[in-house]
């Protein structure tokens, strides 16, 4: 069995060999031990000590010191594992990279108390690696340069990578063609070989051919493809590289200099030829069944419109005894068990018969392999013969049509009009002719001279249309107007569209044109009506607003009257007893200090010896009554009378004042007493009570001279903010009141629920209140401003623009009407005065109230 030094030898020359260092830092003492191979890895002498770990920090580069930094700071230690890569820079000035791992090492108590670990040098791995990446970005340099297509292929012909050329000529991206196979973005449908399976995919496809792939537009491009396997190292099947040449250009070159048609390979000129005329519709399928878009050939084989065909589903249309078998077919497509399918089925068409079709379905998957939509090719295999009898009768029925639709354009005002590209002329009908005003005799004006009678604001659509349907071949349809010779102006609906030769020519335009100028008036007439009707309808909404908001006004006023009529009985019946009650007090008081004077004079004449041990009857009740006790208790108990019965009058005064029902003209008052009323009647809301903490009131009142307005109204107004103001308080957890000394300052802190009165005089507008004051009815000067301000949960900036609108509340159903604001607002103003509130979420609310000493309109 080896010893230890031969063990510990072999070990060293492992290290040595790997270029391996190991290191070891006791956390406790802060001391770091390293193996004697440490120094050659970081180019320094042998016997060359790197002490401490400021020492090793010096010798890392400097953009990866804080990396080394980081790792022995607390929130290193608190790892367990860890492994970074950081540079280090050698005497010779060479950097080389260095792999650190290690881990941390805990003490009885859990707590680091050691950590160990390795240092590699990579510098050879980081070099190859650097390679690798050059080569890779030189390789991708090379593909994204090149004109031709390279598609990297798996062995299902799944897209794994394409170049920058092929981006370009599909107009998709990589995520978009990722997974996808080869022939969904690289082929026509028509293109597919027959009974394409994925597990064949390199067989059926040759190594050479030349194919059409449809881009993003809609364009068809035709490229030639050369295919090559890649194998992996055991010769095995890896990826197939697909290299394609765009030759559009040059066939359409080369099939002009030919005279052929078209620039296609004779075999898919061929091929398309025969789909054509084997009439192949083509329909993309939402995946529970739903038409998404069909081809005219497919709407022309069941006879339904392509708007028609929106509507139905697959299984509408399919013949009962066909379901069965196609919604297997879907489902092993779904699963990815098949990559497409062809049955023949029947189909219903429009006119309630069925014709046969041969039905080929593949599926569309985006790059994550979700299927999107489904391709149906159908090709119309019903034999059906027309005979010579049925082409006859269609002619006559055709010269029919066309008489019978001459007379409906000349009763539905609809005229037509065909131009020969290649001729330049041009045939109106008779009905179109009447409709711009020109006689059927003369012939039909040339495109610039019908320009000229087009509406100047409208020349830019008409010539912008025209182009449409020569240069791109598309149909249109708009509105117009044009100018009658006579200068009437008449509007026209115009439609158009080109016709084409077997060679994709447009050779002519058809067109017709309908007379709506009779449905435009209308609709002008009607937008005017509706306009009319909206205004009347809005102006109804506003005074029935207006009504909702005087009769919540006079049911508020009315409730106000009733409680302020029932609050001054109450204090009439209240102040007759108490004023009979508090004036016998005085003589009560004055009786019993009378009676007790007596007692003190019966007891200090009375002082009869009685022998030891033995006490008379006067004696003996004095001590049951516990005369001393009486004597002084008596005096207390009718001070604490007069008190409440001061306190009741108080009361009754508060109530009488706040009321002031004898005061519907505008009087003098003291704006303070009318504060002191409603806080009086508000303080049973102020207490502290079982589950609500006390709310303090802070009052700085100023100097204030009296004030002219309506008492009960203004007494309203401080009523509906205080009492606002407690709710706000309220809805917030209450705290403890602090200590008697700790109170200053209230009004800034969050523990303590406030409500501070602060009131002043203005001879002259503030800066402050010229800002509030501009848009006013009233020149406010000589005016006093009182502030009711909480320290509660504050209102947002979108309910402060709503808050003085009528009928607009925040409290829960039942809890407000939303009027007590509107009414303060009304009050102020009817006063001439001003309010507005300023408030922050989470910093409380003031309500400042202007009012002026006296109003004077401003002239």
């Amino acid at each position: 069995m080896p010893c230890f030094e031969e063990i510990n030898n072999r070990l060293k020359l492992a290290l040595q060999a790997n270029h391996t260092a190991i290191w070891e830092w006791n956390l406790p003492s802060y001391s770091l031990a390293w193996s004697e191979n440490l120094e050659p890895l970081f180019g320094l002498p042998a016997g060359t000590r790197l002490s401490s770990y400021e020492a090793v920090l010096e010798k890392v580069h400097p953009e990866d010191q804080s990396v080394l930094s980081k790792l022995f700071t607390p929130a290193g230690i608190a790892c367990e594992d860890f492994y970074i890569e950081f540079r280090i820079i050698w005497p010779d000035g060479s950097v080389r990279w260095i792999a650190g791992t290690g881990k941390v090492f805990k003490d009885e108590d859990g707590k680091p108390a050691q950590m160990m670990g390795m240092c590699v040098d990579i510098t050879q791995k980081k070099q190859a690696e650097a390679a690798l990446q050059e080569e890779q970005n030189l390789l991708a340099a090379v593909l994204d340069t090149t004109d031709a297509l390279v598609v990297v292929l798996d062995r299902q012909g799944r897209i794994v990578h394409c170049n920058r050329a092929g981006f370009a000529t599909i107009g998709y991206s990589l995520a978009e063609v990722r997974g996808q196979f080869f022939w969904q973005i690289f082929l026509t449908p028509e293109a597919l070989p027959n009974g394409l399976e994925c597990s064949n995919f390199e067989r059926q496809f040759p190594k050479q051919h030349d194919s059409e792939c449809m881009t993003r537009d809609g364009t068809r491009r035709l490229i030639t493809w050369s295919h090559r396997s890649l194998q992996d190292a055991n010769n095995s099947f890896k990826y197939r590289i697909a290299t394609g040449i765009d030759i559009t250009e040059s066939a359409k070159v080369e099939a002009a200099s030919t005279g052929e048609i078209g620039f296609l390979s004779n075999r898919d000129r061929e091929f398309r030829a025969t789909f054509e005329q084997a009439g192949i519709g083509i329909a993309h399928l939402a995946l529970d069944g739903r038409f998404v878009r069909v081809n005219q050939r497919f709407c022309d084989i069941l006879n339904y419109t392509a708007e028609e065909f929106e509507s139905l589903r697959v299984q509408d249309i399919t013949h009962p005894e066909d379901l069965d078998a196609d919604c297997v077919d879907i489902s092993q497509l779904l699963q990815k068990q098949i990559f497409s399918y062809c049955i023949e089925k029947r189909y219903r068409h429009k006119e309630g018969f069925y014709v046969w079709g041969n039905l080929t379905v593949s599926l569309v998957r985006d790059a994550s392999g979700s299927p999107q939509y489904a391709i149906s090719i159908l090709e119309d295999i019903t034999e059906r013969k027309q005979g010579e009898e049925t082409i006859r009768k269609r002619e006559i029925e055709m010269q029919s049509m066309v008489s019978l639709l001459a007379e409906a354009q000349k009763v539905a005002h609809v005229g037509w009009w065909e131009f020969d590209v290649g001729t330049q002329a041009v045939n109106w009908s008779d009905e179109l002719f009447r409709i711009v005003g020109l006689e059927p005799s003369q012939p039909p004006p040339n495109f610039s001279e019908y320009l000229r009678m087009v509406h100047p604001d409208d020349i830019k659509v008409v010539t912008k249309a025209v182009k449409q349907v020569v240069n791109e071949a598309q149909s249109y349809e708009f509105d117009q107007r044009i100018v009658r010779p006579d200068g009437e102006v008449r509007y026209l609906a115009a439609k158009g569209q080109p016709i084409f030769d077997n060679e994709g020519n447009v050779i002519k335009l058809l067109g017709t044109v309908l007379d709506i100028t009779e449905r435009k008036l209308a609709e002008e007439t009607l937008r005017e009506s509706e306009g009319e009707l909206v205004r009347k309808a809005t102006e109804l909404e506003q005074t029935l607003n207006a009504l909702q908001l005087t009769q919540a006004q006079l049911i508020q006023t009315e409730k106000m009257s009733s409680l302020g009529q029932l609050v001054a009985g109450v204090a009439h019946e209240i102040n007759n007893p108490i004023n009979f009650i508090y004036g016998n007090l005085t003589f009560a008081i004055q009786y019993s200090q009378d009676l007790l004077g007596l007692i003190q004079l019966y007891q200090q004449g009375y002082h009869t010896e009685k022998p030891e041990g033995k006490k008379d009857a006067v004696h003996e009740y004095i001590e049951a009554i516990d005369l001393d006790y009486l004597k002084e208790d008596l005096p207390r108990l009718l001070r604490s009378m007069q008190l409440g019965a001061e306190r009741i009058r108080s009361i009754v005064l508060s109530l009488r004042n706040f009321s002031r029902l004898d005061e519907s003209q505008m009087k003098v008052v003291d704006i303070h007493e009318g504060i002191e009323s409603t806080l009086l009647i508000l303080q049973h809301r102020l207490k502290e009570k079982s589950g609500r903490y006390m709310i303090q009131i802070i009052k700085e009142f100023g100097d204030l001279p009296a004030v002219e307005c309506y008492p009960a109204l203004l007494n309203q107004v401080f009523m509906n903010l205080i009492g606002n103001a407690i709710d706000a308080l309220e809805s917030l957890v209450g705290v403890p009141l602090p200590a008697e000394s700790e109170r200053e300052g209230l009004m800034n802190e969050k523990l303590t629920k406030v409500i501070k009165i602060r009131t002043e005089y203005n001879p002259e507008p503030s800066r402050l209140n010229l800002e509030v004051f501009q848009n006013s009815k009233f020149e406010i000067k000589n005016h006093v401003v009182i502030h009711i301000a909480d320290n509660g949960p504050g209102i947002s900036s979108r309910i402060q623009t709503k808050i003085f609108d009528p009928f607009f509340t925040t409290k829960p159903v039942g809890k407000g009407t939303g009027l007590g604001l509107s009414i303060c607002y009304q009050i102020m103003e009817k006063h001439g005065g001003q309010i507005w509130v300023k408030s922050q979420p989470a910093q409380g609310t003031e309500f400042v109230l202007i009012l002026p000493v006296q109003q004077v309109p401003v002239s």
